[in-house]
């Protein structure tokens, strides 16, 4: 948004400013981190666990910031707008952007999936209209904000995806954004550690859509245990089930799905009629996402034969499963994070991919009391799937070891290691030509370094 002046930016925050030349100019930009701050720019100073911004008033006046946004008064060559919580200020202004551009707002949450439905969903509209979207994940009360702070009048969408560590902190995003059209991908076990339960994380994950009247709508996955039962329950919004099995009631389906290791084809079926649709990205949940991405392009008023081909053009990226091929191996970089059912899907994946077949995992964090034993969940799950090597690291790679080897099939080998370096060391020697080789774990379990030591080796 642009055309917004100091003295506009002050009557937003409900704070009163002497009136000078300075007041009526034009801010260029929204910016927290001093170190990117421009001449012209707003800077607002945010207290975090880790850093003040406060601290760094002097530098982003140094380098050109117009105006600061502060809970303290600073001497400087900049108006200064006090507020008592600067956190909240930011939700004001970005509200006021949100106000001023009214775009349909799509908001996408869920323990697994969002970024990829998000993405989809994005690509869809793009057919017909001009999106905005927040760029990778940045799905916080920080990311969110300055998402919108990034909006044009030209927009007419924006699509926000919406995370969550605890219980209502999606209820405050959906205050700020107030989706027109909500999309839920599914719950599972992520976070469950802080949340204590599923029925909890369903709970919570609800709230987004706490805003929503007669007019709102919303989407979920109708082949999910909790999310289904939504079927049977009263809302003041209307409701669509996106889901691979007609039986069970869903408004948009899947049928004739042939998965392969990269990618997948399938024909969408929406009010008695068929519409083909191939992936370029591999596993069955990316097939639901993509139905959930077709609800809520033909919801916002694309056309089916658009959506899909917007949907077709989604490749995913470079850490959320992205395949290459190098020396005669297929590597899956799957590294950004992990929780149990992204976990359990990626290893589906795997075990359709040709060759040997080698799962090298870190551990899932955020898990709490539920650690140990969804650890050997996945280690079961690994050594049923029909994976070959498991090579495992981190706190709980004894119970990924556990769980594969109670399965009792004992076809698996399970490998488990110090360190990362240690385990990068014995992939390096290990793997072969015809490989195919999963790299995934929670992002502090850093993985990532794994995976790119073996590039180098590859």
């Amino acid at each position: 948004m642009r055309d917004l002046t100091i003295s506009q930016l002050a009557d937003i925050l409900g704070v009163e400013i002497e009136e000078t030349p300075d007041s009526v100019k034009e801010i260029k930009r929204i910016v927290i981190d001093s170190r990117k701050v421009e001449p012209g720019d707003a800077f607002i100073a945010l207290k975090g666990p880790n850093y003040d911004g406060h601290d760094f008033i002097g530098a982003a006046v140094k380098k050109g910031a117009a105006v600061v946004v502060s809970e303290k008064h600073f001497e400087a060559d900049a108006t200064m707008i006090i507020v008592g919580d600067s956190h909240e200020a930011m939700r004001k202004i970005a509200k006021a952007f949100l106000d001023q551009v009214k775009p349909l707002v799509v908001g996408v949450t869920g323990s697994a999936g969002k970024t990829t439905t998000k993405e989809m969903i994005y690509c869809a509209l793009n057919e017909k209209y001009n999106v905005h979207k927040n760029h990778g994940n940045l799905n916080n009360d920080i990311g969110l904000p300055l998402t919108l702070f990034e909006l044009e009048k030209e927009h007419e969408i924006v699509v926000l995806e919406m995370g969550m560590n605890s219980k209502g902190e999606i209820r405050l995003l959906a205050s700020i954004a107030q989706p027109d059209i909500a999309v839920i991908t599914n719950i599972g076990e992520s976070h469950i550690g802080r949340l204590g339960s599923k029925e909890n994380i369903f709970s919570a994950k609800m709230e987004i859509c706490e805003t929503m009247d007669e007019t709102g709508v919303l989407i979920v996955n109708g082949d999910d245990c909790f999310l289904k039962s939504l079927k049977i329950k009263d809302t003041a919004y209307s409701k669509i089930f996106a889901g691979a099995c007609k039986a069970d009631g869903n408004d948009v389906c899947a049928k004739d799905i042939v998965l392969w290791g990269k990618g997948s084809r399938f024909t969408i079926v929406h009010e008695g009629c068929e519409y083909k649709c191939s992936l370029n990205v591999q596993g069955g949940h990316n097939v639901i996402n993509a139905l959930l991405a077709f609800a809520a392009a033909l919801k916002a008023g694309v056309n089916p034969e658009a959506a899909v081909r917007g949907i077709e053009k989604y490749h995913g990226d470079d850490v959320r499963g992205a395949i290459i091929e190098i020396g005669e191996m297929t590597l899956v970089n799957d590294t950004y994070n992990a929780n149990p059912s992204s976990m359990s899907a990626a290893i589906e994946t795997l075990s359709m991919m040709a060759g040997r077949k080698i799962a090298v995992l870190g551990d899932m964090l955020e898990l709490g009391v539920y650690s140990k034993e969804m650890h050997m969940e996945i280690g079961k799950k690994a050594a049923e799937s029909g994976i070959d090597i498991l090579m495992v690291t981190g706190s709980y790679a004894e119970e990924y070891k556990r769980g594969a080897e109670m399965n009792g099939i004992g076809r698996i080998d399970v490998q488990v290691f110090e360190s990362n370096d240690r385990l990068a060391k014995a992939l390096t020697e290990l793997m072969s030509a015809g490989d195919s080789i999963l790299f995934k774990g929670s992002h502090s379990t850093k993985m990532d370094e794994v995976y790119k030591e073996i590039l180098k080796n590859a």
